[in-house]
């Protein structure tokens, strides 16, 4: 009877569709006679609605069961759940904490508070809550895969600790699924036309399509036919697109584990790609089956997923420098050549604008990360520069609640930092995110987990990126990217050496509003987005992956 947050994930719709649908919903439930239904009944109709992506018909149902019980445990989750789902943040977490409080032993709702904390920045708290619920039930998947993914944020955790929590998920869930793989049929004809198949629950105006959708549409048809596996329940004008740049597409979110590995079986794919690593709305227990004989994961995810059955993983040498990355993944390590992000900005993207702070006498530093990447480390380093030039301000977009932006501004008041330096925006719709950048001068970067997307939007819009590199992939994304498009100066490998770049580029404004006028076109002519060097490159690496499987003895697929 319980609920999972990842498997509910999906395209919040505008709020336009659900006031529809609770309209809707609130009309059927006024003109329709409807016969007495048990509180079980309600629960499931309300756990079909959330899987369905009706939300606000969710709510009502679970409202219902509360009028009849108030104290019922799923009935006050499953509230939650909706409430998360229409972005109700602040509510959802209390309703979360409260089935909890109800309901204590129940790992189900702890990984599902777990998860909403970390949307709220409350990373710390959500780790120590996933883990409480895999003392309930170690054998949690989702609360596993959750951790893996919030412990990446966490500023005092190490490379081994990740490298054993990874493979400690696999060796539970993945990798005794090996038993189910049977020996490939594919031909073995080193240089015969490759079937590729790339699974992602994010074929739809998202993060990934950014990168996949000019991989997708490039693709040599001599060298390759692609299949698309969707896992996702939203479709947009964006899923369209993707659709269109696929030789076969397949809908797999309805289909089990085991229907989804045979399908691609029956397809005969040769590469199976994973976009998603530990990121909700993954498959990689269809990719614990083997279903195909070379499998790779790629662009979603920074880390090893610490899977045997995962052949390789695509990166480059900046994100994952040869040597201690290769003993990090379980996976071997195909580099590309120059960069492994080939970047496609959406058309809808307004023009680059003058140098804001030519206007505004002083420097506008700016984040656009996720706010769970905004650590204490990253703070501190923020509120150096900021105590460094007393005039300059700080713009942090897609601050969730009042309560986060409370959060955030006592951090800064603890490093000597005012609030009324600190302007935090909730998140924001297409067209006023993009024209936000148009108010900021510098991007400042997170540390331990650096941006990839929002820099290579803040870079299309002429806003030069500042990052702090580690030692991990998810610490090197701003290297890698900074480093395709020129800028690899403003990839600091210390503390220090962040927040001297910083002022440098801010001292400066003539350079600055030389190097804005610019970005974009030294953008496009970049590795980042020579979508045609790219899929030469990675038909390349893709080639010699099968090659060197073509050569293994037949019965070791």
């Amino acid at each position: 009877m319980c609920v999972c947050y990842n498997d509910f994930f999906a395209t919040i719709p505008p709020m336009p569709s659900l006031l529809q649908s609770l309209l809707r919903s609130l009309k059927s439930a006024k003109t329709q006679p409807q016969p007495e239904r048990s509180v079980l009944e309600l629960l499931e109709e309300a756990r079909s609605k959330l899987a369905a992506s009706e939300f606000a018909a969710a709510q009502l149902l679970a409202e219902q069961v509360l009028d009849r019980e108030p104290r019922n445990a799923l009935g006050v989750h499953l509230l939650g759940l909706a409430a998360y789902r229409m972005r109700d943040l602040k509510r959802a977490v209390e309703l979360a904490e409260q089935s909890v409080s109800l309901q204590p032993g129940n790992a189900e709702f702890l990984a599902n508070l777990g998860f909403f904390y970390s949307d709220l920045g409350r990373v710390r708290d959500a780790v120590v809550t996933l883990r409480k619920a895999l003392k309930i039930d170690p054998q949690s998947r989702i609360a596993r895969s959750s951790l893996l993914f919030c412990m990446t944020f966490l500023d005092d955790v190490t490379a081994a600790e990740l490298h054993t929590e990874h493979v400690a998920w696999a060796k539970m869930h993945a990798d005794p699924l090996r038993a189910l793989a049977r020996p490939h049929a594919n031909s073995r004809d080193p240089e015969r036309l490759l079937r590729v198949g790339y699974v992602s629950a994010d074929f739809r105006r998202h993060a990934v399509s950014y990168f996949i959708e000019p991989v997708l549409a490039r693709h040599d048809r001599n060298q390759a036919r692609v299949h698309c596996y969707y896992n996702g329940a939203a479709a947009d004008d964006a899923t369209a697109r993707l659709r269109a740049c696929a030789d076969v597409w397949r809908d797999i979110s309805r289909l089990d584990d085991d229907a989804a590995a045979e399908l691609i079986r029956a397809d005969g794919i040769d590469i199976l790609v994973d976009l998603s690593g530990h990121l909700r709305g993954n498959r990689l227990l269809v990719f614990a089956r083997k279903p195909a004989p070379l499998q790779i994961t790629w662009l979603g995810y920074l880390q090893t997923t610490g899977m045997r059955a995962m052949d390789y993983k695509l990166t480059d040498a900046l994100t994952d420098p040869p040597g201690e990355a290769d003993r990090r993944h379980t996976e071997a390590l195909l580099r590309q050549p120059h960069c492994q992000w080939c970047y496609q900005p959406p058309a809808d993207a307004p023009g680059v604008n003058a140098l804001p702070a030519l206007a505004a006498g002083a420097v506008t530093f700016g984040s656009f990360n996720r706010i769970m990447k905004i650590s204490p480390h990253t703070v501190r380093l923020w509120a150096r520069i900021l105590r460094e030039l007393p005039d300059a301000r700080l713009r942090i977009m897609g601050v969730p609640t009042p309560d986060s932006g409370d959060r955030l501004s006592a951090q800064f008041d603890r490093e000597g930092v005012s609030a009324a330096r600190i302007e935090l925006r909730p998140p924001l719709q297409s067209e006023a995110y993009w024209n936000a950048y148009q108010d900021v001068d510098i991007a400042l970067d997170t540390f331990p987990y650096n941006g990839a997307t929002t820099t290579c939007e803040g870079l299309w819009m002429g806003v030069p990126s500042v990052s702090r590199s580690g030692t991990l992939g998810t610490q090197r994304s701003g290297a890698s990217l900074l480093g395709a498009v020129g800028l690899a100066h403003l990839a600091a490998t210390s503390d220090d050496g962040y927040v001297a770049a910083a002022l440098r580029l801010a001292g400066d404004s003539g350079a600055l509003s030389l190097l804005r006028a610019r970005l974009r076109e030294d953008m496009r002519r970049s590795p980042l987005m020579d979508a045609a060097q790219f899929v030469c490159d990675l038909e390349a690496n893709y080639r010699a992956a099968w090659r060197r499987w073509c050569a293994l003895p037949a019965l070791s697929g």
